[in-house]
């Protein structure tokens, strides 16, 4: 898909005293470079990797964003 990525993170935000909810894979695209359609494909691919290490309760998410250097 050619896919156009600028940087891809891991988080895992919490508050204290509250239980972890699943951590999030985002990942950042140049914008106007993914359609709706393969962005979905691409999260979906990621989430199935993840499952071949056992890695379930993780969120992927692609967002649209600019980097400067």
């Amino acid at each position: 898909m050619g896919l156009k990525w600028s940087f891809a993170h891991i988080t895992h935000y919490m508050e204290l005293g509250e239980p972890c909810g699943p951590a999030s894979l985002c990942t950042g695209v140049t914008p106007k470079s993914l359609a709706d359609e393969h962005a979905n494909t691409t999260a979906f691919q990621c989430l199935e990797i993840f499952k071949e290490y056992d890695i379930t309760d993780i969120d992927v998410e692609i967002c649209e964003t600019i980097t400067w250097h």
